[in-house]
């Protein structure tokens, strides 16, 4: 047991310690040391900044001009090189997809080939509403197996049968409004059956071509979800409590007409958030695989034609995932000089592989040849 002076003496040790340390900062303070510490420190920081800065605008500007550059290069390569081919474009009736699908189609026509873009209005090709799959039904009777599988093959069987084109005389969109002759639906029953059921559209042609040479998609299911939490103030002898509610739902934008196109981009997720007293709301965009119009990509890489999944980079990695397990070829960012010669090498060559600037140094791109 600890005496009186033990503890008496442990107090003045304290209590002198205390005293030290008031003297030492109140001389370390007085002679400006600490002052003079942060001024050296602020200004080599700042200085620093101010080469990282110069550095940055120095390789922002050697980056425009190889950028340029390879454009230039790229613009000279690609001439001729997709001539005489037809390429099918699948993808959403959302406007980013619209807007990515307008850029591939003007990277095949300034290749030299047609493009046609499918436009998928309802979810999975329609599989998922009853009214349209049982229309669906009515020309592809249930198969043994996945039915998606079953009309993912049926439909490219149709687009690469080579024996008929759809003809229509309605304008450049083909659309459930066009007409349809007998023969028509004779040689092509499903497409039909998709067009006439506002499942797709057909932009920027008056005829499906005879066979696809090539096959691009980029569609992948897109539902906007939302979060909110709503939570009561704190009042004196009152707890708080808090709510969460998700919803999800998805929505169509239709369009008509495509156009050849410069590089591009299209916005891949939207976020947005709104704050109150007492609530908190945001919003996002889930993307996920369309099984169908994957499986036409399989269905096409059987048949040895050059099948390429592409999207936004924000958005492509389980697209490229998708890609990789299917063996079929994948540029996971569709912009720029690198996305559009991939895109063009790969519809070109018919390889598998994903490439892309995530990707290790030797996957960036195809090799050039």
């Amino acid at each position: 047991m600890y005496s009186f002076k033990y503890h008496l003496v442990t107090i003045c040790a304290v209590f002198l310690a205390l005293a030290v340390g008031l003297l030492l900062g109140a001389a370390i303070g007085g002679s400006g040391f600490l002052n003079s510490t942060t001024s050296d420190l602020v200004d080599s920081l700042s200085s620093r900044f101010s080469t990282l800065s110069n550095q940055n605008q120095e390789l922002d500007q050697k980056y425009q001009q190889y950028s340029s550059l390879s454009g230039s290069f790229v613009n000279q390569w690609q001439q001729g090189k997709l001539a005489g081919k037809d390429v099918m474009v699948v993808a959403g009736a959302t406007s980013d997809q619209d807007n990515i699908s307008r850029e591939i189609a003007g990277y095949v026509q300034n290749a030299g080939g047609n493009c046609v873009v499918v436009r998928v209005n309802k979810e999975s090709f329609g599989t998922t509403d009853q009214a349209t799959l049982q229309q669906i039904q009515a020309v592809l009777p249930n198969a043994s197996g996945s039915y998606e599988d079953s009309l993912a093959q049926a439909l490219a069987n149709e687009w690469t049968r080579g024996q008929k084109t759809i003809n229509v005389f309605s304008g450049d969109t083909l659309t459930s409004s066009s007409t349809l002759s007998v023969s028509d639906q004779t040689y092509y029953p499903i497409t039909c059956t998709l067009i006439s059921s506002g499942v797709i559209t057909l932009d920027g042609v008056s005829s499906v071509p005879d066979s696809i040479d090539g096959y691009v998609n980029i569609y992948m299911d897109e539902k906007p979800q939302a979060a909110s939490t709503s939570s009561a103030d704190a009042s004196s002898g009152s707890d708080g409590s808090a709510a969460a509610a998700e919803s999800e739902g998805s929505g169509a934008v239709g369009s008509a007409g495509t156009s050849a196109a410069g590089d591009g981009s299209g916005s891949g997720t939207s976020d947005g958030s709104e704050n109150s007293a007492d609530s908190t709301q945001s919003s996002s965009t889930t993307y996920s695989i369309d099984y169908v119009g994957a499986s036409i990509g399989s269905a096409m890489h059987v048949k040895k034609i050059p099948v390429v999944f592409t999207q936004d980079i924000t958005v492509s990695a389980k697209l490229m995932d998708e890609a990789s397990s299917r063996g079929v070829a994948g540029v996971s960012s569709y912009e720029g000089s690198m996305g559009r010669y991939s895109i063009i090498a790969l519809l070109l060559s018919g390889s598998d592989g994903v490439y892309g600037p995530d990707r290790d140094q030797s996957f960036w791109y195809p090799q050039i040849s």
